[in-house]
């Protein structure tokens, strides 16, 4: 909540339960599921002007394993398609000069 509210304070909009191979829509519905009627009226003009300037996805990986474990290795194909899914889905809410950030992981299982 901390990390949050210093984004928030930097004019960063942070939203939850977006579907990243379904981006517009599912940013849509998050936006007006919000209870933060700011970050619903700053997303309704982003796409007014034409989409948003950078999207970041931290650590995108699918179901995450049984029982905590890390399972990407198990899972690579299912998350090469997510990610493939992302890539042709987010161009959509984007401006023309635009950036995306995709973190991953950076030790093994990767």
């Amino acid at each position: 909540r901390e990390t949050i509210a210093q984004l928030h304070t930097l004019g960063a909009v942070v939203l939850h339960a977006v579907d990243a191979t379904r981006v517009e829509e599912s940013v849509r519905a998050s936006v007006a599921a919000s209870p933060d009627s700011a970050s619903a009226h700053f997303v309704n003009q982003v796409f007014k002007k034409g989409g948003f300037d950078i999207v970041v996805w931290n650590f995108p990986c699918v179901t995450g394993g049984k029982d905590g474990k890390d399972s990407q290795l198990a899972e690579i194909e299912e998350n090469k398609a997510l990610m493939f899914a992302f890539f042709k889905s987010v161009p959509q809410v984007l401006k023309t000069a635009a950036q995306v950030h995709v973190t991953h992981k950076t030790k093994a299982p990767f």
